[in-house]
């Protein structure tokens, strides 16, 4: 907007194009993980050396595995886009596209059993791939000209990327596998899929006759009443060979709305956030909608099978049954969309005639409500699944995977500003 020829553009207050590269490391994975390391263990080190069966000599073994051939993980992220406010500082518009390319990506992997005992956070670092991120990042906003007693402005934000594992290895097949679930994994990332993708069965439906029991392929525990599940490897046996990526942790766009009002001394502020397009896998229907183990059970198990009921979405009731139907597939996959109310604000500054002779500068009063609305069809307690606190060596790869995590809490605030 400096430049001579735009100098007629009278609209345009302010242009500016902005682009970025750069390279950084990773570097929280600790120290010293290139080392490793040896402690007294009574437990898994120490031994009857003696044979006196009444007394152990200590020992010591390895706590920590480390790997001296680790290298520097790199992202390296390409950002091109333009800042600009048009029609005398009325509408502001920003626009950003980036790309974040991340290689020799430090990761603990799990290793064989003959390597010897290491707990799950203590495993070693490897460079274990590349994943490549692009997106689009764009901000509007609109001000009222500061005229009357009534002003106004409303500024939206819109998000959206692509996430791409690029590489595992040179082998193509090679996968990395998220956090433990009991028996199970519910994620993994492989070369070509969004990284921790949701993996399991694919459901079919409820068997409802002899005959579709007969025509399936071999299942375990197959039969009327009971969930079906897709051959997708067409060997017509049903097992964990059939499971297939079946969910996307990532959102496909996300977004912000944040509006202000004031009239005289008064003020209304609001901020809605919202994530659109990404599944969850409901871990919590695991423990609640089958007979894996005793306690309370979701209201979904009215909704199960009976020769009554055969458009349920639970199989028949029967504890005695084989826990096949509860392993990872589709059934646990929710859609995570959101439209939550983060930020609603109500204030007004008393005048100052009011308070002047109560010696006060200035007086605000309000109320504030926080995470009062949340819109969404996830059934779970919250739909913001964040990474959870684990001792596996996966928790770093568990995307879009709801354990039980605490909700975000709802909260009404009543409160004052004073100033003299």
């Amino acid at each position: 907007s400096e430049e001579s020829f735009l100098n007629s553009m009278g609209w345009l207050d302010d242009l500016k194009l902005r682009a970025g590269w750069g390279q950084v490391g990773n570097q929280d994975i600790g120290d010293f993980a290139f080392v490793s390391s040896f402690a007294p263990d009574l437990e898994n080190s120490s031994y009857d050396i003696s044979g006196s069966n009444s007394s152990v000599a200590g020992g010591i073994d390895q706590s920590i595995r480390g790997n001296p051939e680790i290298q520097w993980e790199t992202t390296e992220t390409l950002n091109i886009g333009f800042d600009a406010v048009l029609f005398f500082n009325r509408l502001t518009l920003s626009f950003e596209w980036w790309d974040r390319d991340t290689k020799e990506m430090l990761s603990q992997v799990p290793q064989v059993a003959t390597m010897g005992f290491v707990a799950a956070e203590n495993e070693a670092f490897f460079n274990v791939g590349e994943v490549q991120n692009q997106g689009v990042d764009v901000s509007l906003g609109w001000n009222s000209r500061a005229k009357g007693d009534f002003t106004y402005s409303v500024n939206l934000n819109f998000g959206t990327y692509r996430n791409k594992v690029i590489s595992l290895g040179p082998n193509p097949a090679t996968f990395l596998e998220g956090a433990a679930a009991r028996s199970f994994r519910p994620t993994r990332s492989i070369a070509g899929q969004p990284l921790s993708s949701h993996f399991g069965l694919v459901l079919d439906g409820i068997f409802q006759t002899e005959e579709e029991v007969n025509a399936h392929p071999e299942q375990e525990g197959k039969g009327i009443g009971r969930f079906r599940f897709k051959d997708i490897n067409g060997d017509e046996v049903v097992d964990n060979n059939d499971r297939d990526f079946i969910g996307n942790p990532h959102p496909e766009w996300t977004g912000g709305i944040a509006l202000n009002a004031g009239w005289k001394g008064l003020s209304l502020d609001v901020f809605v956030q919202t994530i659109q397009g990404n599944d969850i896998f409901n871990f919590t229907k695991w423990f609640t909608d089958f007979g894996n183990f005793n306690g309370q059970r979701s209201i979904r198990v009215l909704d199960s099978w009976t020769p009554e009921n055969r458009d349920a979405s639970l199989p028949l009731l029967d504890i005695t049954r084989p826990t096949f139907e509860s392993n990872p597939s589709t059934y646990y996959i929710e859609d995570g969309s959101f439209w939550r109310f983060r930020n609603i604000q109500l204030s007004y500054n008393i005048p100052k005639g009011i308070i002047a002779n109560w010696g006060i500068e200035s007086l605000r009063v309000y109320v504030q409500g926080i995470n009062l609305i949340t819109i969404t069809d996830y059934s779970g307690l919250d739909p913001e699944i964040n990474l959870q606190s684990y001792t596996d060596a996966g928790r770093n790869r568990d995307i879009g995977v709801d354990r039980g995590v605490y909700p975000q809490a709802r909260s009404v605030l009543f409160g004052f500003n004073l100033g003299f």
